[in-house]
């Protein structure tokens, strides 16, 4: 899981609608969870630091997928969503729907079905104006 979302940021990165830096990808307003401050995200960022068990893990699947050692599993994703997060903000009235509003755009524009891998699913493409 860690890994597909890590190739959704290096994916957005190749991808025109999106800045072309790790952290400029990552630290857009609400596309990352873990970087919403509003109430909407999981906090993760705060949770743990360089040394602790799963940052470092985190650090390392991060390493070896911008560094091109993780093949794209997710067939070029630039999006994912967690249905049960979804389903979790519409519980706790932060939001409404419980689909992504760009989950029938992006798959349109995709060569191939959405994946689901683990508790996510990741569709769209990278797109870069040819």
């Amino acid at each position: 899981g860690q890994a597909a979302v890590a190739l959704v940021i290096r994916n957005r990165t190749d991808d025109e609608r999106f800045p072309d830096t790790v952290g400029g990808v990552s630290l857009q307003p609400r596309q990352f969870s873990a970087w919403n401050g509003d109430g909407s995200g999981n906090r993760l960022i705060s949770q743990y630091q360089p040394g602790d068990e799963a940052y470092d893990r985190a650090a390392y699947v991060v390493d070896a997928v911008m560094g091109g050692y993780v093949p794209d599993f997710t067939d070029g994703a630039t999006h994912y969503y967690s249905p049960a997060g979804m389903k979790a903000l519409v519980d706790q009235g932060y939001q409404r729907n419980m689909i992504p509003g760009w989950l029938q755009t992006e798959t349109a524009n995709r060569d191939t079905l959405p994946v689901r891998i683990g508790g996510h699913v990741f569709t769209g493409q990278v797109k870069d104006g040819d």
